[in-house]
């Protein structure tokens, strides 16, 4: 079959769809569904380890600045008494 009658004709439209990469991924999907429905039905038992909170093992100090003052724990310390009192907290971080 011609697809030109004549050079004066258009040509005829081609109106077949290939559904075969469609039917392909189609049962490619189900496969896998098929596969992996019984392993969500069932789960897999885990032995996991059991946590608890843990505990802190030294505190936190915080220091706030504000225009004039200076606070350790929400007290107000002298400049330069901040790292003296985190010392005596047993907290030395100057190394930091």
């Amino acid at each position: 079959m011609r697809r030109f009658r004549s050079s004066r004709e258009k040509p005829e439209l081609n109106s077949h769809i290939n559904v075969t990469n469609l039917v392909d991924v189609a049962l490619t999907i189900l496969i896998m569904y098929i596969l992996v429905a019984p392993l969500i039905t069932h789960g897999i038992r885990l032995n996991l380890p059991k946590a608890g909170p843990s505990k802190l093992e030294r505190s936190q100090n915080v220091i706030k600045i504000k225009a004039d003052k200076i606070y350790l724990n929400d007290r107000p310390v002298k400049p330069g008494g901040a790292q003296e009192k985190a010392r005596i907290n047993g907290e030395d971080r100057s190394g930091d």
